[in-house]
């Protein structure tokens, strides 16, 4: 089922009636139509606390880092 704004759409275009879309809306309510929603679902991501300490980790851990340092002279 669709909701009052596009049968307003398709009523005002397809069979050139100038309605108002509160006037649909209306007239929805009194025939008791209502438009499926279909909601997205939305997954919940989570988040570490030691999220700082987790990315120190992770560059410390890497291999570019200590190639880089080597490039630089520092040993």
């Amino acid at each position: 089922m669709y909701g009052y704004r596009r049968i307003t759409i398709y009523l005002n275009y397809y069979h050139h009636a100038k309605v108002n879309h509160k006037y649909v809306c209306r007239l929805m309510k009194l025939m008791g139509l209502q438009a499926v929603i279909h909601r997205k679902i939305i997954a919940i991501k989570r988040f570490a606390h030691n999220t700082w300490l987790r990315t120190f980790l992770i560059a410390s851990s890497t291999k570019p880092i200590s190639r880089w340092t080597i490039i630089n002279g520092h040993h």
